[in-house]
């Protein structure tokens, strides 16, 4: 049981509270925010989830991160993500696949010689099992594929040029040859033999993404994208099949007064078109867009409102409402990107069955029906 000591300190604290505040009481009515979050330490963060299809645990320091992911549903899949940052200017990482039709590994390396310059580099090699279907029917053969890509990005202090970046990849997939199939086809008359030669088309894609970002008024962010997205097939008779996809992006922002900023965006691919305008002031956001497909011209509008609620304490002054903009011309965490694979890289083989490679006839053997 507490001591009588004990009670009489924890009513001197009480009392020394009450005198601090003034003639303000000591329950007050005012509104409660919750406190700020914990500042980051050196301590491991934990990570773990599973389901009934999958199960993930990882962890991260302040100079390492690991993931490791089994998927245990129809297609059983090892994943494994480690990153480690060197130095202050130097990071790896890989990603691991290893599963019953799908294997690949992607290295990472991500150089950073200045504060505000910054370079990354990806290779990696996938093989991965797929069924084709061809004339004389289905065959599953296992195709290599190997993906290479760079990228740069750089940051300014001037009142004019706030970042540019460049992406740029190439990926390519090896030739492979199941091998003839016969195949019997039966008429009236006959049955015809043939032979299909069974050809798969290799395919290579390769493309790049340019991204500058100026502020062409105080506290405001305009950003100009453009890119190009081609993927080709070479075919067994000599042809060949390639499909660009050219893409153009503007976004601007701008940060108003007592926390508000206004934002537009326009963005044009291969098929279609958007553009859209929102106001955001505090927790609370407004928008509207309008999309249309290119060719039919058909498309839609949407109308978006939104509330933000906030987990911590917010002060309000201007200086956290312009934390968005400084946020947007810093980098993130070498380690963080030496395990995200790029978008840009393919997840699967480029490879499709030739459809110039036809079943050609070897044997005809004659049979009257009639008889």
């Amino acid at each position: 049981m507490p001591s009588k000591k004990f009670f009489l300190s924890i009513l001197a604290i009480i009392t020394t509270a009450a005198q601090a505040g003034g003639s303000a009481p000591l329950f007050s009515a005012q509104r409660q925010v919750l406190p700020d979050l914990a500042l980051p330490s050196d301590l491991p963060t934990r990570r773990f989830a599973i389901d009934q299809q999958s199960a993930t645990v990882g962890g991260d320091t302040r100079d390492q991160t690991w993931t490791t992911h089994v998927n245990y549903a129809t297609d059983p899949a090892l994943s494994i993500a480690y990153g480690l940052q060197l130095d202050r200017t130097l990071a790896g990482g890989t990603n691991l696949v290893y599963g019953t039709r799908h294997k690949e590994l992607l290295l990472n390396a991500i150089y950073a010689p200045q504060e505000d310059l910054r370079f990354k580099f990806s290779g990696g090699q996938l093989r991965r099992t797929d069924e084709f279907e061809f004339a004389s029917g289905a065959y599953a053969d296992s195709v290599m594929q190997h993906t290479y890509l760079v990228g740069m990005r750089k940051y300014w202090g001037s009142a004019l040029f706030s970042d540019f970046s460049l992406n740029a990849w190439h990926a390519h997939a090896d030739d492979t040859e199941p091998g003839q199939q016969a195949l019997v086809r039966e008429t009236d008359l006959a049955k015809e033999l043939y032979i299909d030669p069974r050809a798969l088309a290799a395919g290579a894609r390769r493309g790049y993404l340019l991204n500058l970002a100026l502020t062409p008024l105080p506290e405001s962010r305009l950003e100009l994208g453009t890119g190009v997205d081609q993927t080709s097939y070479h075919f067994a008779d000599g042809s060949a099949s390639r499909d660009d996809h050219a893409s153009h992006r503007l976004h601007y922002t701008q940060y108003l007064d007592n926390c508000s900023r206004l934002q537009g965006n326009y963005q044009s691919k291969a098929a279609w078109r958007s553009f859209g305008v929102s106001l955001a002031s505090g927790a609370w956001s407004i928008g509207a867009a309008r999309s249309f497909d290119r060719d039919s011209g058909d498309g839609g509008y949407a109308i978006n409102a939104g509330y933000t609620i906030p987990m911590g304490k917010t002060s309000g002054s201007a200086s956290s409402c312009g934390s968005d903009l400084n946020q947007a011309r810093t980098f993130g965490s070498m380690v963080n990107s030496s395990v995200t694979r790029s978008s840009n890289l393919p997840v699967a083989p480029l490879v499709q069955v030739d459809p110039t490679a036809r079943p050609v006839l070897s044997a005809v053997s004659a049979k009257d029906r009639a008889q």
